[in-house]
């Protein structure tokens, strides 16, 4: 774990981007902390707008997101479409393309880890949490939060084999359209940016946080996070251009 003797006097709140990132940081933040929070990598309001219409019964079209799709997703994708559901790879060794959330609403179910994780849940999309780490497979609200304490990195998990991963997408699908409700609404409030920074701001003076923000450093950000505070402190939409 990095040192973060050098940044605590300075700094009011400290994120983390797990539970786990926060444990292993203890024994760095000394005595007297500051406020520590796990914010988990958040996304901005575009992703929490309307869903598509439930999934289908049957699993028809997936996508794999990577730019590390090790040989047994590789195999697992090649028996997949020998059984006539369309894959479709984006990232290095596929497609470069921008994740946006009309590109997960098109797929049945996303193969990915990370940051992506929380997009599909977002959008109440079936992730199956699997890469270069190995992974769990399907997250639901039985191992959802053992898989957000290490980022959706599949770390911990075991490393299949391809059929074995083609058989869990194909197999589990049905489950993980029953559960993805659940799993959605448990982490709504952990992924979603203005929730994020609402809780950020909201235990400290306003007057303070408007001196603040007229530091020339914050400049860049400035319009933002003005506009996370009117947020938390009355309520006042949030939508930034530059997000």
């Amino acid at each position: 774990t990095e040192a973060l003797w050098g940044i605590t006097d300075d700094a009011d709140t400290l994120h983390f981007v797990s539970p786990r990132a926060l444990r292993d940081a203890r024994e760095s933040l000394g005595d007297r902390p500051p406020r520590t929070m796990v914010t988990n990598n958040p996304l901005p309001p575009e992703w929490f707008g309307p869903l598509r219409p439930p999934r289908p019964a049957r699993l028809s079209r997936i996508a794999i997101v990577s730019n590390h799709v090790p040989p047994e997703v590789s195999e697992a994708a090649a028996l997949l479409r020998e059984a006539g559901i369309t894959v479709e790879e984006i990232g290095k060794g596929g497609t470069p393309r921008l994740v946006t959330p009309e590109l997960i609403d098109g797929v049945d179910a996303v193969v990915t880890i990370g940051h992506t994780v929380q997009k599909a849940l977002s959008r109440g999309v079936p992730a199956f949490c699997y890469d270069h780490y190995g992974g769990p497979g399907y997250i639901l609200p039985g191992n959802a939060e053992q898989a957000a304490d290490d980022t959706f990195s599949g770390r911990g998990s075991s490393i299949r084999g391809g059929a074995e991963i083609a058989g869990m997408i194909r197999e589990g699908f049905a489950e993980a359209v029953g559960g993805v409700g659940a799993v959605r609404e448990t982490f709504l409030g952990r992924i979603a940016l203005t929730d994020v920074l609402r809780d950020t701001v909201s235990p400290f003076d306003p007057a303070a946080l408007h001196r603040t923000l007229r530091l020339p450093r914050l400049r860049p950000v400035r319009r933002v996070v003005q506009q996370a505070v009117n947020h938390a402190l009355d309520g006042t939409p949030f939508a930034p251009e530059i997000m």
